[in-house]
């Protein structure tokens, strides 16, 4: 896309216990609380050539439950409008400390939702990171980021969980 097309507008969300910043650039969605750990940081190093990350937890059985509920009436057969976007920022514990979701602005999700998502994923994911080597440093390395796409149509036609 031409730099000219990348509008943005900002507003916020508070929600019952954070407040949460909404971005729509290019027709797209980005939902993060406002507080985050690593802003200004970055890494100087690839995460992945130091550590061995695995995940523990399953933010697929959360986004199910949460999302599903506001897909039933949405036409998603358009792949353009079928992907969501999670950024999962984790220390160098391995403990889940921010949250970025995307999606396409046609999708209607109220932003309670999100609060909601950001709460349970981060009680119920995290990383176990081991060295490649005992030597390796972790030195220049800030945070670990992952990143998950999710198909919308498998979210809305995925079996209810009891």
């Amino acid at each position: 896309m031409c730099a000219q097309e990348q509008m943005e507008k900002k507003e916020y969300y508070q929600g019952v216990n954070n407040t949460y910043e909404i971005k729509y650039v290019n027709n797209s969605v980005f939902v993060s609380n406002v507080i985050n750990p690593f802003e200004g940081l970055t890494n100087e190093a690839e995460w992945r050539e130091v550590f061995k990350a695995q995940a523990k937890g399953d933010s697929t059985d959360i986004l199910n439950t949460y999302l599903k509920p506001y897909l039933k009436d949405i036409d998603l057969t358009d792949s353009e409008f079928d992907l969501f976007l999670i950024f999962l920022d984790f220390d160098l514990s391995g403990k889940l400390r921010y949250i970025i979701f995307a999606y396409p602005e046609k999708i209607n999700i109220p932003f309670e939702v999100f609060e909601t998502l950001d709460t349970k994923m981060r009680q119920n994911c995290s990383l176990v990171l081991t060295k490649r080597s005992p030597t390796s440093s972790d030195k220049g390395i800030s945070y670990i980021r992952l990143i998950g796409n999710y198909h919308l149509q498998r979210i809305k036609n995925s079996p209810d969980i009891k």
